[in-house]
């Protein structure tokens, strides 16, 4: 049974032991198949794939220095855990989730590219807890997820990076930050949320940031039961 592209570069052969080999065109039927690409087809692969940022392989296939794809060593990145999140200045790409390292860096779950090398902000997160969603404005960047501390300073699963510090926003929910937006200059919080982490104001699962603190979103139930509540007086 054989399988592969016209060129041949991906073509591949079965054989008894399970071990898919260089063969001749055709089709393969894969079904509950686990298919592990070996360290020579992922090379090519790397050096190959164009991706919509990636840069023209140098010659000899392998990717320049400074590619998306690998470090200034080129050392191709990886994370030792889960990538969430991205935001990104176009000049600076950030990354969430919960993973220790970039590449060779110690992060703790969100990390800058800078097109060459991979930085930590501020030490990341301390403690328990990971990085959901990412937002930036400007040189502002805006993290949620479920983490209680970061770069050192106490928060409630949200917090706001500034070029060089992290800070706390408002007093941020009792529950994971999943997801933020800005919408008409607000930003907005959604997650598995209930209070404010003062356990002040009640949210069900999104709320908005009014420059001081986090205050809930009016839908048309509340906006309806406040009418209701009028007509009744």
């Amino acid at each position: 049974m054989r399988a592969g592209s016209p060129d041949g570069t991906a073509a591949v052969v079965a054989r008894g032991a399970g071990i898919l080999g260089v063969g001749a065109n055709g089709t393969l039927g894969v079904y509950r198949w686990r298919l592990t690409p070996s360290a020579a087809f992922m090379r090519r692969a790397i050096s190959t794939s164009p991706g919509p940022s990636a840069p023209a392989t140098s010659p000899g296939g392998t990717a320049p220095t400074g590619s998306p794809w690998r470090d200034n060593q080129q050392r191709v990145t990886h994370f030792s855990g889960t990538v969430n999140c991205f935001a990104s200045d176009g000049t600076n790409l950030h990354v969430g989730g919960v993973f220790t390292e970039a590449g060779s860096t110690l992060v703790n779950e969100v990390a800058r590219w800078n097109g060459t090398n991979w930085a930590a902000l501020g030490g990341g997160v301390v403690g328990s807890g990971g990085v959901f969603a990412l937002v930036q404005t400007g040189a502002v960047v805006y993290a949620g997820g479920s983490f209680t501390n970061i770069g050192g300073v106490p928060v409630n699963r949200v917090a706001r990076w500034d070029g060089s510090s992290w800070s706390a926003l408002g007093n941020g929910f009792n529950g994971s930050v999943k997801s933020l937006a800005f919408f008409r200059g607000v930003l907005f919080a959604g997650g598995s949320f209930t209070q404010r982490g003062d356990a002040g104001d009640d949210f069900h699962g999104i709320a908005q940031f009014d420059g001081s603190d986090w205050t809930h979103v009016p839908t048309i139930s509340s906006w309806q039961q406040q009418l209701l509540q009028c007509a009744r007086q």
